[in-house]
C-alpha cells in the first residue's frame, strides 16, 4: 500500500466470507477468459492443421510442429484457496499484503503468464 511506509510485515483482518465472495467472482472471470481463449484456440489449431494438410496434399514437406500456443489455466489456485477458506472455522482471517492482492485484487504472480497466454485469442 502506498503511503504506509515499509509494509512488508503488514497484515490486516478480513471477513472470511467476503474473501470467499471475491475469490469466487475472480475464479469465474478467470474461467470465462480461459474458456473463451480455449474455444478460439481450437479454431486456430484446426486452421493450422488444415493448412498443414493442404501442404502435404501438394506433395511438399511440412513441419510437424504445432505453432499455436495453448492457453494456460491457473484455476487450481482459486480452487485451493476457496477450499481452504470454506473449511476455515474463523469468521475473520489475517492476510498479508501479498495474500490480499491475490485473494481480493486478483493480482497473482502468474497473472502475466495467464494474460499473455489468452491474449492470442481475442
Amino acid at each position: 500500500m502506498r503511503g504506509f511506509g515499509n509494509d512488508s510485515d503488514l497484515t490486516l483482518t478480513y471477513k472470511t466470507q467476503e474473501v470467499l465472495v471475491s475469490l469466487r467472482k475472480n475464479r469465474e472471470k478467470h474461467e470465462a477468459a480461459y474458456n473463451k481463449a480455449m474455444s478460439e484456440y481450437r479454431v486456430a489449431i484446426r486452421v493450422e492443421l488444415l493448412e498443414k494438410l493442404g501442404v502435404t496434399e501438394e506433395g511438399k514437406d511440412v513441419s510437424h510442429k504445432i505453432n499455436t500456443v495453448r492457453p494456460k489455466s491457473f484455476i487450481e489456485y482459486y480452487d485451493e484457496a476457496i477450499e481452504l477458506l470454506e473449511h476455515c472455522a474463523e469468521e475473520t482471517i489475517q492476510l498479508s499484503r501479498a495474500q490480499a492482492n491475490q485473494l481480493l485484487r486478483d493480482k497473482w504472480e502468474w497473472d502475466t503468464d495467464f494474460q499473455r497466454s489468452v491474449a492470442n485469442y481475442g
